[in-house]
């Protein structure tokens, strides 16, 4: 077996942190070193550091990956929070980028690893949980970037940082921004580029990312919501590395600086910034040294089902004191549930003295779980706001139905994928409401959802929409008509629930369907009352 048809597999948890600096000059290209890496994998979860996840029986997979190949144990990030680390780790420093702004905000007008690699023909690809297409410019996905109530995308560009490079600002590189699925298909057709950076979603990494999963918790293996966490980032990293590690060419075959250096001495690149100081950076090659033993398929390890409890707390109600007032507009009391965050999301008026409110807080009594997030909701009579009960329905966030006197969980339709997420209803009556969002299929690709509530008949209609038409022409937004009574979507959470199931029979007589997205530049066509209606292409 020949030494130079080897793959190396890097898996970097950033979340021990250190800050260096220093910026040299650029040197010039080092030799590659003889029996170099075809292929080198990077794959990057965060949030956790070195005593999180080592010999946590959450992460299995990780924990069996450094007992079989190797652990950095002095490996640390350079800077908090997240984005500067990822630019760091391909661009050798963190230049001026100290925050999570969008790339457009923090650029680096710099070379780096990517336009190295361009410059010597080298291929990569960047393989990007969540992502809606290939070359997708946006810095978030789906939905808003992050928003109110507490609301996070699944891809973020912050997780990124190949955007933040202004050279790599161009169509060709833009291209070789792909979905994550578009790993195992080149996997499978042996088209794998020599540099792959793969960047799991907010729900895999260990980040957490309500109303996708639960919210992060405290790290430290106590904590069963942040156990629940790392649990479902070790086993989407051991699926990766199965499947990177299962492809036909792999038999065949200290700190982010440090790692950027192993990876441009292998491909005999330039050093960037920090890498050029040899004297405080060293590579990591005792680690990925390429040492000619046999190369060996992983496989995944099952990980344990870790319950993330979410009891719903008796919390004392109290009013926001702000009476501020301009340009004839005033804050009102509005009520609040403990001393924690509270936060109202959507609103609707039925009339001057009949509004409704819901949106979400976080518990703060000792007994209560308080990395959870648990619906709110609240009405005006037309003098004052009053806090209203809402049933229990678990952590994060869940579909709710209010009859004019009180809240209902509602029986959604449960259909064949990842998720369902809808993001805005409106009522037309009470026996027609329209919901619109998101559905993410088994394979990660997004389509358009809209679901129908007729008041009695149930029902289920596949969409027409698929990811190659609908987010990126036909994005989510409000029904046609007025609200006339008060029903929000509160989205649901498809997995990882320890309270119950997330669509069940409702306590209503009344029940959704799943209706037909429309394609884009279709026209609204006329529709019959109570029944779900096809839409024709315009």
């Amino acid at each position: 077996m020949s030494i130079s048809a080897r793959s190396l597999l890097a898996l970097t948890v950033a979340g021990a942190w250190a800050v260096s600096g220093m910026s040299p000059a650029l040197a010039s290209p080092a030799p590659a070193a003889s029996g170099h890496y075809d292929h080198v994998f990077v794959i990057v979860e965060e949030n956790h550091g070195f005593t999180d996840v080592i010999g946590n029986p959450a992460a299995p997979n990780l924990n069996a990956l450094a007992s079989q190949y190797g652990v950095a144990t002095s490996y640390y990030a350079v800077s908090h929070p997240s984005e500067p680390n990822y630019v760091a780790l391909l661009g050798g420093s963190t230049f001026t980028v100290a925050s999570d702004n969008a790339y457009y905000v923090n650029r680096v007008v710099a070379p780096s690893l990517i336009s190295e690699l361009d410059q010597a023909g080298i291929s990569w690809k960047a393989y990007l949980q969540g992502l809606p297409h290939p070359g997708y410019q946006g810095i978030c996905y789906p939905a808003n970037c992050n928003g109110a109530p507490d609301k996070d995308p699944l891809y973020v560009s912050k997780h990124n940082a190949i955007a933040n490079l202004t050279s790599s600002l161009n169509p060709a590189d833009w291209s070789r921004q792909v979905p994550v699925q578009r790993l195992a298909a080149d996997l499978r057709g042996g088209h794998v580029p020599a540099f792959n950076w793969v960047i799991p979603d907010e729900c895999h990494d260990q980040h957490g990312d309500p109303p996708y999963c639960i919210d992060s918790g405290t790290p430290g293996g106590k904590d069963p919501q942040d156990q629940r966490l790392v649990a479902v980032g070790d086993q989407y990293l051991g699926q990766l590395v199965a499947e990177i590690t299962g492809a036909s060419f792999w038999a065949k075959g200290n700190n982010h600086y440090s790692l950027l250096q192993t990876i441009q001495r292998n491909f005999g690149l330039a050093c960037l910034q920090n890498t050029c100081d040899t004297a405080k950076v060293k590579p990591l090659t005792p680690l990925f040294a390429v040492t000619g033993s046999a190369a060996s398929a992983f496989k995944p390890l099952a990980v344990p089902e870790i319950a993330a409890p979410s009891p719903a707390p008796t919390e004392p109600v109290r009013y926001t004191t702000d009476r501020s007032a301009s340009g004839g507009w005033a804050v009102q009391p509005a009520p609040a549930l403990g001393a924690g965050d509270n936060t109202y999301g959507a609103v609707a008026a039925i009339s001057p003295s009949d509004v409704w409110a819901v949106g979400n807080f976080l518990p703060d009594t000792p007994a209560s779980n308080q990395d959870a997030t648990l619906a709110t909701a609240a009405h005006f009579d037309g003098k004052r706001w009053t806090q209203t009960p809402v049933p229990d329905s678990g952590p994060n966030v869940n579909t709710l139905f209010g009859d004019g006197s009180a809240w209902h969980i509602a029986a959604t339709p449960k259909l064949d994928t990842q998720r369902d997420t809808l993001y805005s209803a409106v009522a037309l009556s009470a026996r027609d409401v329209w919901a619109v969002g998101h559905q993410q299929s088994q394979d990660g690709t997004y389509g358009t959802l809209i679901e129908h509530w007729d008041g009695a008949r149930p029902g289920r209609l596949s969409s027409t929409c698929s990811a190659a038409s609908g987010p990126r022409s036909s994005q989510p937004g409000s029904a046609p008509g007025s609200p006339t009574s008060p029903a929000w979507p509160i989205p649901a959470e498809p997995s990882g629930r320890s309270v119950r199931p997330w669509t069940r029979p409702a306590e209503t007589s009344s029940l959704w369907s799943h209706a037909i997205a429309a394609p884009a530049g279709s026209r609204y066509p006329r529709r019959t009352p109570g029944r779900a209606t096809r839409f024709s292409a315009g």
